[in-house]
C-alpha cells in the first residue's frame, strides 16, 4: 500500500519528485499506469517530467481547476481526470496529446459546451465522461458531442448508436439546428461571430481514408530519404528499428540531423579546419617548411677563402 506523505494535508506540488515517487503499474489493457490520485494537486504542471513513458495517467480525486495546455505526450492514451473542481479547459490543451482515445472529466463544475471546444483537437477520441457536471443538463448536450466528435463510440458510458449520429447531423445541418449549434457552442456572455462557429464538416469515409494514405505516403518518402542519407549499416538499423516502433518521422529526422551535425564537427573539435583546394573541394596536402634564418639573428658570413701568399722572385 502506498504511503501518503503528510505534506498531503496542504496539498502537493506536481513534478518530477513527486511523479518518480507514486506507483506505477500495467493495467487490465497492459497500459504503463502513472497513479497520481489523491494528492490534493491544485495545478497541472511538469508532465514532461513523465519522459512520455504511460499510456495511462489517473489525476483524479484532487483538488484541479484548469485543464491548461499539457505538453508533448504522443503515447498518452487515456486520461482520467474525475472528481476534481474542472471549470476551464484551456483552448489548446490537447493540441500535444492527439493520441488520446478516453477521457474521463466525471463529477467536476464544467458549466458550458464551450469549454469541451478544445476536444476537437483528438482525433481518436473514442470514449468521453462528463457526467456529474452541470453542462450534461443542457439541451442538445448529447446530440452537439455526438455531431462535434464523430469519432466517439461511447460518451457518459453508453454507446452512440448509428441511428444517434444520423439524427444528431440531420438537426444540426438544418437552419434551426445550425442557429442552435451557434448558441451551444459560443463562450457564454461573449458575443460571437455565427459564420466563425459554424457546424464543422465532416469528412466522407472516402476522404478520410485518402487522408490516411496521403500521411503513410508522405512518411515511406521521407523514411526512405533518410535512409538514402545514411552512411553507416548501424544508422540504417537503428532508423529501421526506430520506425518500426511507431517513432513519429518528424522526430526520427530531427534525431538524424543532429546526429550527422555532431559527426561533422568531430574533425573540427580542436578549432582547426584542414584546408581545401578551392578548385577541387579536396585537402590541400601540407609540403613542410622551408629552413629559415631564425629572427633577430644574423645570417652567418661564409669565411673566405685564402689563397696562398706568392714568392717573391
Amino acid at each position: 500500500k502506498t504511503q501518503r506523505p503528510l505534506a498531503l494535508l496542504a496539498g502537493m506540488r506536481l513534478n518530477a519528485e513527486l511523479i518518480a515517487q507514486s506507483q506505477q503499474s500495467v493495467n487490465p489493457i497492459k497500459q504503463r499506469h502513472l497513479n497520481l490520485r489523491a494528492y490534493k494537486i491544485a495545478l497541472i504542471e511538469n508532465l514532461a517530467a513523465t519522459r512520455d513513458h504511460f499510456e495511462s495517467i489517473d489525476l483524479s480525486d484532487n483538488d484541479i481547476a484548469k485543464i491548461p495546455l499539457l505538453p508533448p505526450l504522443p503515447r498518452l492514451r487515456s486520461l482520467l481526470l474525475c472528481n476534481n473542481r474542472i471549470s476551464r479547459i484551456e483552448e489548446k490543451a490537447f493540441d500535444e496529446v492527439k493520441g488520446l482515445v478516453s477521457l474521463v472529466l466525471s463529477n467536476n463544475k464544467i458549466e458550458s459546451l464551450f469549454e469541451l471546444g478544445a476536444l476537437r483537437a483528438l482525433p481518436k477520441l473514442e470514449r468521453l465522461t462528463v457526467v456529474d457536471n452541470p453542462v450534461v443538463k443542457t439541451k442538445y448536450y448529447r446530440q452537439y458531442l455526438i455531431y462535434t466528435f464523430p469519432s466517439l463510440r461511447i460518451v457518459d458510458f453508453t454507446k452512440v448508436k448509428e441511428a444517434e449520429r444520423k439524427e444528431a447531423a440531420t438537426f444540426f445541418t438544418s437552419a434551426a439546428g445550425a442557429k442552435v449549434y451557434t448558441e451551444l457552442q459560443a463562450r457564454p456572455d461573449v458575443q460571437v461571430d455565427e459564420a466563425m462557429l459554424a457546424p464543422p464538416e465532416h469528412p466522407t469515409m472516402q476522404e478520410q481514408a485518402t487522408s490516411k494514405t496521403d500521411e503513410a505516403h508522405s512518411a515511406s518518402d521521407q523514411y526512405r530519404q533518410l535512409i538514402a542519407r545514411a552512411k553507416t549499416l548501424d544508422e540504417i538499423n537503428k532508423l529501421e528499428k526506430a520506425f518500426s516502433a511507431g517513432i513519429p518521422i518528424e522526430q526520427l529526422e530531427a534525431e538524424f540531423n543532429k546526429a550527422a551535425e555532431e559527426a561533422e564537427a568531430k574533425p573540427e573539435a580542436n578549432g582547426v579546419k584542414p584546408a581545401t583546394d578551392a578548385a577541387t573541394g579536396k585537402a590541400e596536402e601540407q609540403k613542410p617548411a622551408e629552413a629559415t634564418p631564425a629572427e633577430g639573428k644574423p645570417a652567418e658570413e661564409k669565411p673566405a677563402e685564402q689563397k696562398p701568399a706568392e714568392e717573391k722572385p
